[in-house]
């Protein structure tokens, strides 16, 4: 009775605010080419496709797998490296093509950094990618691309680029520099982040505006789609493709306006209360699966409620069947690969689905103690588009031309 006593003295209480400010920190902007690799590089015959690698993770030989390795497996190679013919129409032999080649970019992600620096290498660079761009009108983004963009890699599209996505500095690093390196390092973002305060009653063109190349001659057959697709997230967590993505199309101009909104959180000893960093059980791996399951980096960001979710299932299934989840949508830790199999062999997909029978979120979020956060961000798109106008003709640009144009601008605060 005490308790539930307790418990009823901190009541939750909503209140609502809107209003415009003048300035706010312009969000990460990650890009991906809807087609996963370039042609050119992916179909060398020493590349990754046909010839499996070793290499060094943390200290232990590991060996990626190539997507082809053996005779039964050459044929998907001869689709994705055959002829330049015309993309067919989605068909049941190019669809699992692409479903065991999303698997396999995820596998070798999951083998750390030199998985990730061989996806990227395979993939589209920011470089022949970006056309043109500017930023707060009269800034070239296309000078300096590595200050100003972040090579990325997604589990999905393999290699990205983001804006804004200034990777932290690991604290153990940071602690190591002299006095001096320290306040350089201070005084760098200081200005940074005053590079990336937008001034949100400016015009749509003071926003980013990026001319991008598909490069659709590196296309592979099996991608039957054309253009690329965009996250607005909040500056230092990751995205969600689910929600925070807009696709661009190749030949139109598409311009997104964002409205900004902020949520604060009640922490303990308010009811339904919020957390800001990582539950330590899941993060040291002292759960009952005795196994750390977030990617190092993924650490260092904010703390993020759907993806404790996701390692919280990750774990879970480590615990009970002894193998990796085949479709992880957070990055796992680089040591699982060493140690689990994916659940992949019929026995292992009986567990999986054993297992997770009827588990919701309510249940993840008891078991791993993952509440939401105290402080929220969430960007509200408004999308339109125009087309371009032809080399050829003075007319509207309607096919697929080889670019496309995006324009983002921040309007309002929540």
């Amino acid at each position: 009775m005490g308790v539930i006593q307790e418990y009823m003295q901190y009541p939750v209480i909503y209140t609502y605010e809107y209003k415009t400010v003048d300035t706010l920190e312009f969000p990460d902007v990650t890009i991906c080419n809807v087609n996963p690799l370039l042609k050119s590089k992916a179909c060398r015959n020493d590349s990754l496709l046909y010839r499996s690698v070793k290499i060094d993770n943390l200290g232990e030989e590991v060996t990626l797998n190539a997507f082809c390795p053996d005779e039964n497996s050459r044929w998907m190679c001869d689709r994705i490296c055959g002829d330049n013919e015309q993309v067919k129409q989605p068909n049941e032999e190019d669809l699992n093509i692409r479903a065991q080649l999303a698997q396999w970019i995820k596998e070798t992600i999951a083998a750390g950094e030199m998985g990730d620096a061989i996806i990227t290498d395979l993939g589209h660079k920011v470089g022949s990618m970006v056309q043109k761009c500017s930023y707060a009108s009269n800034d070239d983004c296309t000078t300096n691309t590595g200050l100003r963009f972040t090579e990325t890699v997604s589990q999905l599209y393999g290699s990205c680029f983001c804006f804004h996505c200034h990777r932290r500095n690991h604290t153990k690093k940071f602690q190591k520099l002299s006095e001096e390196d320290r306040a350089e390092h201070e005084r760098t973002k200081r200005e940074w982040d005053k590079y990336y305060e937008y001034g949100t009653l400016s015009s749509p063109l003071s926003g980013l505006v990026i001319q991008l190349n598909t490069e659709i001659d590196e296309y592979l057959p099996t991608s039957n789609e054309v253009g690329f697709v965009v996250m607005i997230h909040e500056h230092n967590k990751d995205y969600s493709i689910c929600h925070d993505s807009v696709y661009i199309l190749p030949g139109y101009t598409t311009y997104i306006g964002l409205n900004l909104m902020t949520t604060f959180n009640l922490g303990p000893p308010y009811q339904d209360s919020c957390r800001d960093v990582w539950p330590q059980p899941l993060k040291e791996g002292t759960l009952e699966g005795a196994v750390k399951v977030i990617d190092p980096f993924v650490e260092t960001q904010q703390y993020s409620r759907p993806m404790c979710l996701e390692y919280c299932k990750i774990e879970y299934l480590l615990f009970k069947c002894k193998c990796v989840q085949n479709d992880p949508t957070v990055k796992i830790n680089p040591e699982l690969t060493e140690n689990y199999k994916y659940c992949k062999s019929a026995k292992k997909n009986e567990c999986t689905k054993k297992v997770l029978y009827k588990k919701t979120n309510m249940v993840w979020e008891a078991r791993c103690d993952c509440r939401r956060e105290c402080e929220t961000r969430r960007y509200d798109t408004d999308v339109s588009v125009a087309g371009l106008v032809a080399e050829e003709n003075t007319g509207l640009g309607c096919g697929y031309h080889s670019h496309g144009r995006g324009q983002i601008h921040s309007k309002t605060s929540k």
